[in-house]
C-alpha cells in the first residue's frame, strides 16, 4: 500500500476544491457582504495552501496508484474534501455547531441533499452558491469515479459496467481517472449550461436558474430556498427540471458517443431502455393513485405524479 500515492492525489483534488471558493468569494464581495467574502477567501488560502502541502510533499515519492490505493483513495476522498468544504460553512457563523458544517458539506458533495440549514431565504446567496456548488463538484466526482475507477476495481457489480466512451483498458487507474475528468467535465458542464440558460429563460432568476440547475445535473436536491419546487408555481421551470433530472441519471458516456455521431446508441442501450421503463410504469402508478386516491385533475395528476416520480427515482429529492 502506497499512502503517498493516495496523499498526492488528495493534495491535488484539495486544491480544486479551493479554486471553486473563490467563486462565493466573489459572490459575497459583489453581494456588498465583506466579512463572508474574507471569510471564503481566507478559507480558499488555507485549503489550498493544504493541499498543495500534501501533493508537494509527497511529489518525489515513487507514484504507486493500484486496486489497494484506488480504494483507500475512494474512502478519504469525501471526507477530506468534506472536512475542507465544512471550513467556510462553520465559520460563516450559521451552523450551531461544527459537526453541521461538516454534515452540511458531505450532504452536497455525496449528493444526498439532506440539510441542517434552515432560514435559506435569509442566508448570504454565498453561502447558497457554496451548497450548490459542493453537490455540482461532488456529482461530477461521482460520475467520474463510476465510470474510470469502479469497474476497474469490480467494486459493487460495476464489473459489468459498459460505457460508450473509449477509456483505455490497458491505462492505469490515474490514467483513467485524469482521461474521463477531462472528457466528462465538459460534458458535464455543457449540461449545466443549457440546463441554467432554459430555467432562465422560463423566468427563473439568473442566482435560481444556476443553483437549481446545480441541483438537478447533480441530483443532489439542494435548494436556494425553504419549502419545494412546487411553490415556484410554473409548469414550464417544472417541466424542464423533470427533463434535466432525466438527463443527469443517465450514463454520461452516451452523451460522448451522441457528441461523436452515434445518436442510436440511447436506445441500443439496456441500461437506458430499463430506465425508460422503470420511469414509466412508476410515474403511470404515480398518476393513478393522485388520481384516483387524492381526488386531483387529470392535468395536475400528470404534472405532479411526473415530476414526483422522476424526483424520487433519479435521487434528486
Amino acid at each position: 500500500m502506497s499512502f503517498t500515492s493516495v496523499v498526492h492525489c488528495l493534495g491535488w483534488t484539495v486544491v480544486l476544491l479551493a479554486a471553486l471558493m473563490i467563486l462565493p468569494a466573489l459572490t459575497a464581495m459583489l453581494d456588498g457582504d465583506s466579512n463572508l467574502a474574507w471569510t471564503f477567501a481566507a478559507s480558499a488560502v488555507l485549503t489550498g495552501f493544504s493541499g498543495a502541502g500534501f501533493a508537494l510533499a509527497t511529489r518525489r515519492e515513487r507514484m504507486q496508484f493500484g486496486k489497494p490505493e484506488a480504494f483507500m483513495f475512494l474512502v478519504l476522498v469525501w471526507l477530506v474534501l468534506a472536512f475542507f468544504g465544512a471550513v467556510p460553512l462553520h465559520f460563516s457563523g450559521l451552523p450551531r455547531q461544527p459537526i453541521d458544517a461538516f454534515f452540511e458539506a458531505i450532504s452536497g458533495l455525496t449528493t444526498t441533499g439532506a440539510t441542517t440549514f434552515v432560514g435559506l431565504e435569509a442566508m448570504s446567496p454565498a453561502v447558497l452558491l457554496w451548497r450548490a456548488l459542493l453537490q455540482w463538484l461532488g456529482g461530477l466526482a461521482t460520475i467520474v469515479m463510476a465510470v474510470s475507477v469502479l469497474p476497474m476495481l469490480g467494486a459493487g457489480g460495476m464489473q459489468v459496467f459498459r460505457g460508450a466512451m473509449p477509456h483505455g483498458d490497458h491505462a492505469t487507474i490515474v490514467d483513467r481517472v485524469r482521461r474521463s475528468a477531462m472528457t466528462l467535465s465538459w460534458i458535464y458542464s455543457l449540461l449545466t449550461l443549457i440546463c441554467v440558460g432554459a430555467l432562465w429563460a422560463a423566468g427563473m432568476s439568473g442566482f435560481d436558474a444556476v443553483a437549481y440547475a446545480f441541483s438537478t445535473i447533480s441530483s443532489g436536491g439542494f435548494i436556494p430556498h425553504d419549502g419545494f419546487v412546487g411553490d415556484i408555481a410554473n409548469p414550464m421551470i417544472e417541466a424542464i427540471l423533470m427533463i434535466f433530472m432525466v438527463v443527469g441519471i443517465v450514463n454520461f458516456t452516451l452523451y460522448w458517443a451522441l457528441l461523436h455521431g452515434r445518436p442510436s446508441v440511447f436506445h441500443l442501450d439496456e441500461e437506458c431502455r430499463m430506465l425508460y421503463l422503470i420511469v414509466l410504469f412508476a410515474a403511470l402508478l404515480a398518476i393513478l393513485v393522485l388520481n384516483q386516491q387524492a381526488g386531483l385533475g387529470a392535468l395536475d395528476s400528470l404534472r405532479q405524479g411526473l415530476f414526483s416520480t422522476l424526483s424520487m427515482i433519479s435521487t434528486t429529492g
